[in-house]
């Protein structure tokens, strides 16, 4: 075998090697501000307005603090994912917390199975793209991606479930009252009948969906109907399994106030407008 022959292929093996070897060294690993594998099951946010403890039961997100109710899940499986995926810029060895913002008492705290993290929120950088944060018990300040701000709630009526009432069961009778507007559903045998006409059979499943769950757009404020609120109806539901009635109150502005379980629901004016068109088109 001539030497040429055995010289080429040594030196690709060699330069192969070596590809690898200054490679790896050259890798940058990525450092995350916590344990992307960590599962969550309760945060306590604090800041200057808010001071808030969810907890996690059956993959749903539960407002413990300052009160018991349910919470937008989505919203805080949001925030939960930003956290994790949320990247260590620049890691400062020492410095002074007042100078970082790390002074002002904002934190969120994460507690897990098997970890728990006390994130202190620091001031954010001249680009607001970027944030100083310090893990409790850690000297290190950290300059780390800011995304995840953008999905801590500035209100607790930001989180909260808005559901007035949800269910899954046949409806028997829906009977609704308030101003000049009147509509009433009610099952006789197979069909459905709205205020006196038959529902043709491939809208029965649009009006099922449009009266078996009623949202609201927020809360009233303090949780009380506004002194303008007058009461102009209700609302009365009937299913196989259950049944329950509210009284509607509309306030000046002409929007609408539920109380119903220890809340005071609030849906603006037009959304409810739209509900009722979108129920007496399915007659028209």
């Amino acid at each position: 075998m001539r030497r040429k022959d055995i010289l080429f292929p040594l030196i690709a093996l060699i330069l192969v090697v070596f590809y690898f070897a200054t490679g790896k060294k050259n890798e940058v690993k990525t450092e995350y501000l916590i344990d992307k594998d960590i599962n969550i099951e309760k945060i306590h946010y604090k800041s200057d307005d808010l001071d808030i403890v969810l907890k996690k039961k059956n993959k749903k997100w539960f407002l413990e603090k300052p009160e018991e109710w349910p919470v937008n899940s989505t919203l805080i499986n949001n925030l939960v994912d930003k956290l994790k995926d949320t990247e260590v810029v620049t890691t400062i060895e020492k410095g002074e917390e007042k100078q970082y913002g790390l002074d002002k008492g904002e934190y969120i705290e994460l507690n897990g199975k098997d970890k728990n993290y006390k994130i202190v929120l620091g001031k954010k950088d001249k680009s607001y793209r970027l944030q100083y944060v310090k893990l409790d018990g850690d000297e290190k300040i950290l300059l780390v991606d800011a995304s995840f701000t953008n999905y801590l709630p500035l209100t607790v009526n930001q989180i909260k479930d808005k559901t007035v009432y949800s269910f899954n069961d046949e409806v028997v009778l829906y009977d609704l009252k308030f101003d000049n507007e009147s509509l009433k559903v009610e099952k006789n045998g197979e069909i459905f009948v709205l205020n006196g006409k038959e529902v043709a059979k491939e809208k029965v499943d649009e009006l099922k969906k449009l009266i078996s769950k009623l949202e609201a757009n927020t809360f009233a404020d303090d949780n009380k109907l506004p002194d303008s609120a007058k009461k102009v109806g209700y609302l009365k539901v009937k299913t196989s399994n259950d049944e329950f009635s509210f009284d509607i109150y509309k306030d000046k502005e002409g929007d609408f106030y539920i109380p119903f379980k220890g809340q005071v629901f609030e849906i603006y004016s037009f959304n409810f407008d739209d509900i009722l068109d979108k129920i007496k088109k399915l007659v028209e």
